[in-house]
Order: C-alpha cells, then sequence, then structure tokens
C-alpha cells in the first residue's frame, strides 16, 4: 500500500492523527487546521485561522492512491493504515476493497448493462476499445470481474487459432488492451493480476503492435457478402484494387461511379 503514497502527507497524517484534537477532523478538513512544512516534512498546527487550505487532487485513474484519499476524507479518527483498512474486525488488502466494504463505490451495474449491450454487435476488436475506455473514465470497482465475465468476448478474434493456448489468448489480449493504454500511463495486467503474466512479454508479434492490432480487427460477414453484389465493371475494379495489396505493390486508382439523380462521383485511391 505504501507506493501508493507519492508524497508522505497522506502517511504523516495517521502520526498527527494521534493527538484528540486532529482525530477531529478529516483529511479533506486538515488544511483548515494544520498546516504541511516542506522542510520538516510533517504536519504543524495553524497558528492563524480563517485560512483557506488546499490539497492535491488524486485522480481515479491513479488507483490505490485514489481509493486512500477517498477513505481519508470520509474516515475519521484513523491512527494508522491497519486502523484504516480494518472493516468489522476484518482487514482487507486494498484501499479500493475498504471503500467497497464502506459503501463508498457505486456498483458496476451500468458498465455490465453497457458491456452486455455491446457484446451483441461490436467485434472483438472494438470491445477491447469499450472496456479499456471504461478502465480509464469510470473507475470500475471489480475489475477482475467484468475481466472475467467478458474475456471469452474480447478475445475471440485470438480463439480462432486453432493452436493458441488459453495463457497465450489472455497475453494477447492484454497486450492489445495495453496498447490503448499506454499513452495515458496505465497497464491494466496489474489492476487484473495479482503478478504480470510471464508471457505476456514473450507474445511473437510479426509486426509493429500498432499495426498487429489493427490487423487484428474482423471483416464482418456482409462486407464479404458485398462483394456477390458487384456488377461487371466493379468487380473488374475491384479485383484490381485488391491484387495490389495483396501483393504489397503501390497505385493510384481514379473510379467515376454514377450515383443518384445521374450525377457522378469521383473516388481517388492512393
Amino acid at each position: 500500500m505504501g507506493s501508493c503514497l507519492k508524497d508522505n502527507a497522506d502517511k504523516v497524517f495517521f502520526y498527527v492523527s494521534k493527538s484528540e484534537n486532529a482525530r477531529k477532523y478529516l483529511y479533506r478538513e486538515f488544511p483548515e487546521h494544520y498546516v504541511w512544512d516542506k522542510q520538516d516534512r510533517c504536519w504543524r498546527e495553524r497558528k492563524k485561522r480563517d485560512v483557506i487550505g488546499r490539497i492535491s487532487g488524486v485522480n481515479p485513474i491513479e488507483g490505490e492512491r485514489y481509493y486512500l484519499r477517498l477513505l481519508l476524507n470520509h474516515i475519521r479518527g484513523s491512527t494508522s493504515f491497519q486502523d484504516l483498512v480494518t472493516v468489522n474486525g476484518v482487514a482487507y488488502s486494498s484501499f479500493k476493497q475498504v471503500a467497497q466494504k464502506r459503501g463508498l463505490l457505486e456498483s458496476d451495474q451500468s458498465i455490465i448493462e453497457c458491456l452486455n449491450e455491446a457484446i451483441t454487435f461490436q467485434m472483438p476488436h472494438e470491445l477491447r476499445i469499450l472496456f479499456a475506455i471504461i478502465f480509464v473514465y469510470c473507475a470500475p470497482t471489480d475489475v477482475r470481474l467484468l475481466w472475467d465475465t467478458y474475456f471469452d468476448a474480447m478475445s475471440e478474434d485470438f480463439k480462432r487459432e486453432t493452436t493458441i493456448s488459453v495463457e497465450l489468448r489472455v497475453s494477447k489480449t492484454l497486450q492489445s488492451l495495453n496498447l490503448f493504454l499506454e499513452s495515458m500511463e496505465k497497464a491494466l495486467a496489474y489492476m487484473i493480476f495479482t503478478t504480470r503474466p510471464t508471457n505476456m512479454d514473450n507474445v511473437d508479434y510479426e509486426f509493429p503492435r500498432e499495426i498487429q492490432d489493427e490487423m487484428s480487427i474482423q471483416i464482418p460477414p456482409e462486407d464479404y457478402e458485398a462483394e456477390l453484389k458487384l456488377n461487371l465493371e466493379q468487380h473488374k475494379a475491384f479485383s484490381m484494387i485488391i491484387d495490389v495489396i495483396q501483393k504489397g505493390k503501390s497505385g493510384i486508382f481514379f473510379i467515376d461511379g454514377l450515383v443518384e439523380q445521374e450525377k457522378h462521383s469521383s473516388i481517388v485511391l492512393c
């Protein structure tokens, strides 16, 4: 838990809270009555009152540090980390669990409904993007449960590789999710598993991960069926373009087609 303390203000708060006067205040009320001494790195009681104090903000994306701050802002009188993480005589291993047990977090029901709806029409690639967005911006209370529930749907495209093991599916799915999360300095693997999957760094990518992720997009059946509906001239153009793509060549194509009301539409493909 100590790793979530980027500054010592949260930690030293407990030592000050051992005094009877300090136990009256929530963490967010502390700056009104105490001042943080940067030089000595300790809280000192204010000599002047009627001041506006400020505490640096914490974002839900910061994980355990956010949940620690949430607890400190709602619980008075805690004098140690052990005291803070104990609820009804049971000591929990994370601040997030404590926040859940104390009813400080909303349920994930709306997230579950969103994902249940999405799996009826979205491809695995799009589901992974949605899962990553939910993970970052919605701060779900039980990420592991969501992972266990929707893993099959999110990894369906990898599952089609007949020789792939479950462990490799897990690694490939996490790699794909982490690709979306890296720009936000988040890594999903650490939030889902107590230890990083051992083979996560051994996934063999023939192409850079960005290209590999785009190549994992599944083509909807209706796109394949659309080829059968092309007329003779359309199919001729289609075949020429596909042939160039499959052979890895470059080319420029000018397509002039008739649309509604006898107007012409021109498309240039490079």
